[in-house]
């Protein structure tokens, strides 16, 4: 599959979203947690590849210029010709308008690599489309609805991190603190009961996933492969 031009990602992504169930973000009691026959799936620990390392490293160093989109695949994935199991965690910077240095070039590790040698790659090129679709359909090439979904910024001052759907992170083995945004509005719906960004309760297991997640980024702040 080619790179796809902006206009039918996003008639693919709307496409996509339409048939996903709508969320306010609160979930009731009742909630059937995961929609048609989706298995369900809760790893004791994340897969995080070598890619994945050094994207979160070129991240913590340019978080002024940089988000990150991370995906986690919920069953078995391909990609190049390679499997990746069920808990293997994705990370790639996609870059902020603001303040970009107009002579950097930025270069960004496929986050599938599974050794130190990782081929180069673009970080995605902004947040004009939702980053973590454009992760799975447009750079891995991988099905969207097999993932759940988040992105990681700078941390946020405290009022804003008192939202539901995202968490300031103290640190991450030494580093600065960061933001983590709960949510995917494309990805998430289906694996919780409708709701746009992962529970901070045991609501579908959401407060074990972001544990999960929070672990899976320490792991990857060690940027050795």
């Amino acid at each position: 599959m080619g790179y796809l031009s902006r206009r039918s990602f996003l008639s693919a992504s709307a496409a996509g979203a339409a048939t996903m169930l709508h969320s306010s973000g609160a979930l009731a009691a009742t909630t059937v947690c995961i929609s048609g026959m989706l298995p369900r799936f809760l790893p004791n620990s994340l897969t995080v590849t070598c890619g994945s390392r050094q994207n979160f490293a070129l991240f913590l160093q340019n978080t002024k210029y940089m988000g990150l989109s991370g995906i986690i695949s919920m069953t078995t994935v391909t990609a190049g010709g390679a499997s990746y199991e069920a808990g293997s965690l994705f990370l790639l910077p996609w870059l902020k308008s603001q303040g970009k240095p107009a002579t950097q070039a930025w270069v960004a590790s496929r986050p599938t690599a599974t050794t130190a040698v990782a081929m180069s790659i673009s970080p995605i090129p902004n947040d004009a489309v939702p980053v973590n679709e454009y992760l799975s359909r447009v750079v891995l090439e991988m099905p969207a609805q097999a993932f759940i979904g988040f992105s990681v910024d700078a941390p946020l001052p405290r009022a804003s991190a008192k939202w539901q759907w995202v968490s300031n992170v103290d640190a991450l083995v030494g580093q600065s603190g960061v933001s983590i945004n709960w949510s995917s509005a494309t990805l998430n719906p289906p694996w919780f009961g409708g709701s746009r960004w992962i529970p901070g309760d045991d609501t579908c297991d959401g407060k074990t996933w972001r544990g999960l997640i929070v672990d899976g980024l320490k792991r990857a702040s060690v940027a050795a492969c």
